[in-house]
């Protein structure tokens, strides 16, 4: 009898540390789902507020650039949308933001417009290339990836056969670029070249003219042949005294003289912006970028949003 006792007592004392740990198991995945939802919770809550902010810094570039059209008649970086927000503190964290010119830059969908002008915006893009130190057969590769054509530009075009035979296989585009990211798709297009590349171009519709007033030095010396780099610097000096009026005025500057500079696909005004924005809530930073097209003071409109990223800040 006293054996049955002490093994009914020993099954029951094991039936009770089962119990405990099992409910002490099911307490932990409990507590780590909760924290789990809590920081789900937080990171909507971080996007949501974010996002508000972004909004609001929007705003803030579409009423910079309604004063902007009503007082200026050239747009340069002198301009009052020129003058970016420095980091400011917010409820929670920081934020900051900046209006860029994007006809400041080359925009590579002037690549698809046909005859002379093709070929003078193609030209203009090998310079471009040669100011960076870039191999020219990106030309060819770019030019596939947008024309509507299956034919190869040789000798550093691809289209769907090159692309097709890749590990994850995908097609040439064959349209113009929706965004500058698709450039990493495009052959020869590694990431450090996309880097290099990306402060001077821009993927805006159609044949966008770029504005001289706020083209950086490597998009300057991409207008003419034999552009140094002192020219560029000097041109940059003389407008930030006092922008160009007309493109006439630009051509004719003393640094180009003996130059020949086509007026064509040139401007001194700019009607898209890209507004770039950065908050910080807490430990999570977010950028976000919006292209502003400034057409007229009655039509100006925000038409396109990007989430650049999500990042956590250690």
């Amino acid at each position: 009898m006293k054996y049955r006792y002490h093994k009914s007592r020993g099954i029951a004392l094991l039936t009770a540390l089962l119990v405990v740990s099992i409910a002490s198991i099911i307490a932990v995945s409990l507590i780590k789902r909760q924290w789990v939802d809590i920081r789900k919770t937080q990171n909507i809550q971080r996007v949501e507020q974010s996002w508000l902010y972004a909004k609001a810094v929007e705003a803030w570039a579409l009423g910079r650039l309604y004063d902007d059209i009503n007082k200026n008649t050239v747009d340069s970086e002198k301009d009052s949308w020129g003058y970016p927000i420095d980091p400011t503190d917010i409820e929670g964290g920081q934020i900051s933001a900046a209006i860029v010119d994007c006809q400041s830059r080359f925009n590579v969908n002037n690549l698809v417009a046909t005859g002379e002008d093709g070929k003078r915006y193609q030209d203009q893009f090998l310079r471009l290339l040669k100011v960076l130190e870039l191999p020219e057969r990106l030309l060819d590769s770019l030019l596939d990836w947008i024309d509507v054509d299956s034919n190869i530009h040789y000798p550093g075009g691809a289209e769907d056969s090159n692309y097709m035979s890749k590990p994850r296989s995908y097609r040439a585009a064959n349209q113009a670029v929706v965004d500058l990211s698709e450039l990493r798709l495009v052959e020869g297009f590694t990431e450090d070249v996309y880097q290099k590349l990306k402060p001077y171009i821009t993927a805006l519709p159609g044949v966008v003219y770029i504005n001289v007033n706020t083209a950086s030095e490597a998009v300057l010396r991409s207008l003419g042949d034999d552009i140094s780099q002192q020219d560029a610097q000097y041109i940059i000096d003389a407008r930030s005294e006092e922008p160009f009026e007309s493109v006439q005025s630009f051509i004719q500057h003393q640094a180009l003289a003996g130059r020949t500079i086509v007026a064509a696909g040139l401007s001194v005004k700019s009607q898209y912006y890209e507004v770039d924005s950065n908050v910080m809530i807490d430990d999570y930073r977010m950028s976000y970028s919006s292209i502003i097209h400034r057409e007229s003071k009655e039509s100006m409109k925000v038409v396109q949003r990007v989430k650049r990223g999500f990042f956590y800040e250690q």
